[in-house]
């Protein structure tokens, strides 16, 4: 399979990407550390540019899943790229480079793509002067090191495409070439190392002149017009491989097809081209209108196939052995069979031949009697066949050892099965073909006569059938055990792969995630950069933020896209908010500590990135205006369940009989609410009466105005620190206000005497310094209460790409421009997260048709309703092992069954453990049984 791009390749996507010229950077994303994405727009019209270092460059349609937090070389790219025009896209020096320049001017930047051997990516100046580079290195060959602050073009280099290849295409040349070679080096060992073009070029125009590319290249001058023959493919190259440099042209595809155990036609990509050659006319072949869609089919295709490949391995190999466990059976009882025929072979010689049979154990008897050594027997018998005495000549050999010695005797039945235990008798050798014997060797007891021993044979015949019907009995067994296996195991791999092709990770399940009961999303950061990344891009109007009052607590979102628009506008149902503050709780330095905690919850508009004058909020740090929703204290009681997602048909059906029983319960609600009313009407004459028996009491006014209550509008600063397993070392420190001046001392004073009488009605006291400390107005809440002093968590350690994005989104909240999600991508989380809604179920009916399992890790009181669910409290056993008790317990539940289990088995083991917060107990019905099995 071909993995990297040719010379003529690189030609081919230079043409291609001149489309793109003119276009400006929207951003730059890291697939990994290799691959990275350019979003490039204009006007109406965008795309997306792919390149990996060493491999391959293109624009593609397909989605690609992008790095939670760009890289450090992605904000390298960013910070000198962004709002760039691209100005050039060219090939450097026909070598495998693509040179990308953007900006003008001394704004002039440089992405240069290497697409040969390891593979780089540099960032340079207009000078060519290195800014980034992916891979420092040094050139083995010239010495050169390619590293920041280097020139990326060495003296001598040209930066731009040459005109012509510099090839030398001469008679005497070529057959030097030759000459020098191995004599077994074919044509293609030769010339492709010399020639610029390619080998598929190169075999392609060889083909045109009946050149064959294989050939051992001291053939080509033995062939009559060989060597004219070969310059002429050597210029026809010359020509195309110009040709192919400055036009655009198609894409084509190879590929072969493969069936699978279930009969199903697979395809698997083997090559790519931008030339249909001569080669290609004996494959089967795709054809696309140009070499940029071809690539781009082939490499988003590339993992699917990956997967079909695997999954055509596992099954041959599951097959292969069931065929082997079958082989063998038969091998078994064929075994059995021929030991049957022979027993009853040799006991039928034994009764025909039973007086010879009689004399010769006697005679043994005799000499054993008589206490003649084993040797003196050998040799007594060995004189009498030499005297020529039919008796001892029935005799092959003594075995004294075991009590038996062996005759060759003559049965009196002819058959075919029994040719692998007759033999030949070699001492008849003299006589006519036509009257020699078939003859079988026979083991006679000496302690038992010729009749005995003939029982003796049958009785093993039937022992062997005995042995044979039961061999028979549990081959078939376990035959048909392997049979099932082995469709359990293909079945494992179709749903394996089919789940790895369908299943498209969620945009949440980067983070801590779960659905409430109220059908309503809830995510939570892992660490600080998380929390911060789920602030700024997916709090939007109508969302809920809580977070709890304890150290290392993450922040959580509860998203409002249900499955009742209208329920975005209306009161946060108090079940999911109390789910949430349990999620909050739980992913906390408080489940290790075994500690309850409250948490509360705010509007979206109360979260803020925006700092007080002179203090710098860290990474996953955040300010909080106005009151906080206290909730109650929540339970460290955690679930583990499995979630489904089902097909659109069922997704439906689950959506219509979902608004069904929502409507029987306002129906219900509705009803109960009137008939309260009828007796609310009746209780209050009542207490009209009641009142005008009482004089009125003593009424004491309460002037709150004079002790004003803090304003709604008074800020809360919550610095959220990361949770205990991915946090480094943090200390406390005093941010101090920086200097004010004396303009904005004016300013403020104003404002405070604007403020102090709007809310207490009173005449303005005097006048507060603007010097004093920021803090008598804002309480600072950190991780150690809400009663210290306003401190801020600072990390000693976070690295470049943590800080430069913390500061990037501060520059966003002060108006600078930022890293704004893209309108589209906006639309498409709303919708994604409508869709999880919506199709993903914890249990599964049986008209519903799943796709797949997902295992899911929240509040307990959120899996209410689920078929397979554990509770998780604070413990002692690792999350491996807790997961692998749960699973094992879901399989063993004889009460449901069928595509449910067989989708639980081919869940990742890397998704079941992700989201449990360390150490945990697992607790379920009957699951001490379960662990017992």
């Amino acid at each position: 399979m071909k993995s990297r791009f040719t010379n003529i390749d690189v030609f081919a996507i230079v043409n291609d990407l001149q489309s793109l010229i003119g276009m400006r950077v929207n951003n730059v994303y890291d697939i990994d550390h290799r691959t990275y994405l350019i979003r490039l727009v204009k006007s109406d019209f965008k795309a997306m540019l792919l390149f990996e270092s060493g491999v391959r460059i293109h624009t593609t349609e397909f989605g690609w899943s992008k790095n939670i937090l760009p890289s450090s070389f992605s904000m390298k790219l960013r910070k000198h790229l962004r709002q760039k025009r691209l100005e050039v896209v060219r090939q450097v020096d026909q070598d495998r480079i693509v040179d990308f320049e953007f900006g003008s001017g001394e704004f002039t930047f440089h992405v240069l793509v290497e697409l040969y051997d390891r593979g780089n990516v540099v960032l340079t100046d207009r000078e060519y002067i290195i800014l980034n580079i992916l891979r420092p290195r040094t050139d083995k060959d010239t010495d050169v090191r390619y590293a920041v602050r280097q020139c990326y073009f060495p003296e001598g280099r040209k930066k731009n495409n040459a005109t012509s290849a510099s090839v030398k295409i001469d008679p005497e040349y070529v057959k030097q070439l030759i000459d020098n070679s191995n004599g077994k080096d074919n044509l293609q060992k030769v010339l492709a190392s010399k020639y610029p073009y390619g080998s598929a070029l190169l075999e392609h125009c060889c083909r045109k002149e009946n050149v064959s590319w294989k050939w051992p290249a001291k053939k080509v001058l033995d062939q009559p017009n060989g060597l004219e023959s070969l310059m002429r493919a050597l210029k026809a190259s010359q020509s195309l491989y110009e040709q192919l440099r400055k036009e655009s042209c198609k894409g084509y595809i190879t590929f072969r097809q493969e069936r699978n155990s279930a009969g199903e036609a697979i395809e698997m990509y083997v090559d790519f081209h931008p030339f249909l050659f001569a080669q290609l006319n004996e494959a089967t072949v795709k054809e696309f209108p140009t070499f940029n869609a071809a690539v781009d089919e082939f490499f988003s295709r590339l993992e699917a196939q990956k997967l079909d490949q695997k999954q055509l391995q596992q099954e041959r190999a599951v097959i292969k052995k069931l065929d082997n466990i079958r082989k063998d059976h038969e091998e078994r009882l064929a075994r059995l069979q021929e030991a049957q025929q022979l027993s009853e072979l040799k006991a039928i010689a034994v009764e025909l031949n039973n007086e010879i049979v009689d004399r010769a154990i006697l005679i043994i008897r005799d000499a054993i009697a008589h206490q003649f050594e084993w040797s003196e027997i050998e040799e007594t018998i060995e004189e009498a066949v030499a005297l020529g005495d039919p008796v001892a000549s029935k005799i092959v050999k003594l075995d004294l050892q075991k009590n038996q010695f062996i005759m060759r005797l003559s049965p009196d039945i002819e058959s075919s099965m029994h040719e692998k235990a007759i033999v030949n008798d070699e001492e008849s050798d003299e006589e006519n073909e036509s009257q020699r014997r078939r003859t079988v060797d026979v083991e006679i007891d000496i302690s038992l006569n010729a009749f005995r021993n003939a029982r003796s044979l049958f009785d093993q015949k039937k022992l062997s059938a005995l042995k044979e019907a039961k061999t028979l009995e549990a081959s078939e067994k376990a035959l048909r055990s392997a049979q099932q296996k082995t469709q359990q195991e293909l079945k494992n791999v179709r749903h394996k792969t089919n789940i790895g092709k369908i299943r498209k990770a969620f945009w949440f399940e980067k983070f801590f995630w779960f659905i409430s009961s109220d059908r309503l999303l809830v995510i939570g950061g892992r660490d600080a950069q998380q929390n911060e990344l789920i602030v700024k891009r997916y709090l939007k109007p109508g969302d809920i933020y809580v977070h709890a009052d304890i150290r290392g607590a993450t922040s959580v979102i509860v998203k409002r896209e249900g499955i009742d628009p209208s329920a975005r506008q209306g009161p946060v149902p108090p079940k999911t908010l109390t789910e949430a503050a349990t999620m909050a709780v739980c992913f906390s330095a408080a489940w290790e500590a075994k500690v309850v905690s409250n948490a509360w919850w705010v509007y979206h508009d109360q979260v803020s990135k925006t700092a007080p004058a002179g203090e710098y909020l860290t990474t996953g740090s955040f300010m909080i205006r106005g009151k906080k929703n206290y909730l109650a204290p929540s339970q460290l009681l955690l679930g583990f369940g499995i979630m489904f997602r089902l097909d659109e048909d069922s997704a439906r059906h689950y959506l219509e009989s979902l608004l069904e029983e929502k409507q029987q319960e306002a129906g219900e609600v509705l009803e109960q609410d009137e008939a309260n009313v009828e007796q609310g009407g009746e209780t209050f004459s009542e207490e009209r009466k009641s009142e005008k028996e009482f004089p009125f009491p003593d009424v004491k006014i309460d002037l709150k105005f004079l002790h004003p209550e803090p304003s709604t509008n008074e800020a809360e600063l919550t610095s959220i620190v990361p949770p205990m397993d991915s946090r480094k070392t943090v200390r406390q420190v005093q941010i101090q206000p920086a200097a004010i001046r004396r303009k904005e001392r004016r300013k403020l004073r104003n404002e405070k005497k604007l403020a102090n009488k709007k809310n207490s009605g009173l005449p303005a006291v005097k006048e507060v310094e603007a010097t004093e400390a920021p803090s008598t107005e804002s309480k600072a809440v950190v991780e150690n209460g809400p009663s210290e002093l306003p401190e801020l968590a600072s990390n000693e350690e976070v690295d470049a790409v943590a800080v430069e994005e913390a500061d990037e989104m501060t520059r966003e909240d002060e108006g600078q421009p930022a890293d704004e999600e893209p309108d589209e991508e906006v639309s498409t989380v709303a919708e994604e997260t409508l869709n999880a809604v919506q199709c993903l179920v914890g249990n599964l009916k049986s008209d519903y048709v799943p796709l797949y399992a997902l295992p899911v890790c929240g509040p307990y009181a959120a899996m209410s309703n689920f078929t397979y669910k554990v509770k998780l409290t604070p413990g002692t056993t690792k999350k491996s092992s807790a997961v692998k008790t749960a699973i094992h317990l879901f399989l063993q539940d004889k009460t449901v069954g069928g595509i449910s289990k067989d989708l639980l088995k081919v869940i990742r083991e890397q998704d079941l453990s992700r989201n449990i917060p360390g150490k945990v107990k697992v607790s379920a019905p009957h699951l001490s049984n379960a662990k017992k099995r």
